[in-house]
């Protein structure tokens, strides 16, 4: 990697240089022949990680300040795990980072009008199905978008027989677009604050 990097500073230093001696002409050329024929090479050697970043919680319960107003102090308190705090129907909602967790929070219903497992408002208002969550937020997504969901609502993470859970719903439609995500959820009732990435209490969906 330091070998490409000596290669590319030397051209760029030595650029107009070339131009003036055989010498340097011969090194252009060389280095045309690499960017032509070793990009990956080259974009391997000045490449670094990308850049860690605060994720971003995302309120499906609009109609539950109790909920709203928990959200926005954590991301008070650890704005460097959860980023900001977004309401569904209320805010714009910006785009993501490529690596840049999501937490979505909300009541979970374990089977609402869909018939299927759903997050949303208590008691009328929102309420959706894990393939109906994701096209809501699916603009929400960068290409090449490969970082976590964490989907905090009671029951997220359950599976009756013959039926999917929230999470696996939620799953099975952002992993046709994006392959390298992970989606976790809940069993059981929840209440309280989100709980941090790598706690042992979320379930991951393996469908």
């Amino acid at each position: 990697m330091s070998l490409m990097r000596n290669i590319l500073s030397t051209a760029l230093l030595g650029g107009a240089y070339s131009l003036r001696s055989r010498n340097g002409y011969r090194l252009g050329a060389v280095l045309v022949v690499l960017l032509g024929v070793m990009p990956d090479m080259l974009k391997e050697a000045y490449a670094g990680p990308l850049p860690v970043l605060p994720g971003m919680i995302v309120v499906a319960s609009p109609k539950d300040h109790t909920i709203i107003q928990r959200s926005q102090r954590q991301s008070q308190l650890s704005h460097d795990i959860f980023g900001d705090t977004y309401v569904m129907g209320t805010d714009q909602i910006p785009q993501l980072g490529l690596n840049e967790n999501l937490f979505i929070i909300g009541h979970g219903i374990k089977k609402g009008d869909s018939g299927l497992a759903e997050i949303g408002d208590e008691e009328g208002g929102l309420s959706m199905s894990g393939d109906e969550l994701f096209d809501n937020l699916y603009p929400v997504f960068p290409a090449g978008y490969a970082a976590d969901v964490y989907i905090d609502a009671c029951e997220s993470a359950n599976v009756s027989r013959g039926e999917f859970s929230l999470i696996e719903l939620f799953h099975t439609k952002i992993a046709n677009i994006f392959k390298d995500v992970r989606v976790f959820g809940h069993t059981g009732e929840i209440c309280g604050d989100i709980l941090p990435p790598g706690d042992p209490r979320w379930r991951e969906s393996t469908n």
